[in-house]
C-alpha cells in the first residue's frame, strides 16, 4: 500500500511513520510510505501523479489541514484520507469524505482504528 503522509513538524512526521509501518506489520500489508513536509511537494505529488498513492494521511494544525483536505478530495476524489488535526474537525471530516478524524497529539492506538477503518472500507469497496 502507498501512502502519503504530509506533516510539516518532522519529529511528528517521524512518529506518524513508524506508526503507519507498524499498523501494515499488524495487519500483514506492506506500507511504504512517502513523508511530505513541504506543502508545495505535497500538492505536486498529489495533483501530478495522485495515482500513485492509495492513500493520505494528514497531520497538520490549525486551519491550513481544511485547505489541504480540499484540495487532495478535488484531486483525487476517491482516495482514502486520515486526518488528524489540533483542532476538531470532526464534524467537517464527513463532509469530505473522511475515513477517520482524529485529534493531535496522535497515539499508536488512535493510528490503529484509523487503519482499521481505511481496511473495512477497502474490504467493502472490493465486495
Amino acid at each position: 500500500m502507498r501512502i502519503a503522509l504530509y506533516d510539516e513538524n518532522k519529529t511528528e512526521s517521524e512518529k506518524l511513520n513508524r506508526y503507519l509501518e507498524q499498523c501494515g506489520r499488524e495487519m500483514m500489508r506492506i506500507v511504504n510510505v512517502t513523508v511530505f513536509g513541504e506543502y508545495e511537494d505535497f500538492c505536486r505529488a498529489v495533483t501530478g501523479s495522485g495515482g500513485q498513492f492509495e492513500l493520505l494521511v494528514m497531520a497538520q494544525n490549525g486551519t491550513f489541514s481544511l485547505e489541504i483536505i480540499e484540495m487532495a478530495r478535488a484531486n483525487i476524489p476517491d482516495i482514502g484520507i486520515l486526518w488528524f488535526s489540533d483542532l476538531d474537525f470532526s464534524i467537517r471530516s464527513y463532509a469530505y469524505g473522511v475515513l477517520w478524524f482524529g485529534r493531535k497529539p496522535v497515539q499508536m492506538e488512535d493510528m490503529r482504528k484509523a487503519f482499521r477503518r481505511m481496511e473495512e472500507s477497502r474490504k467493502r469497496r472490493y465486495q
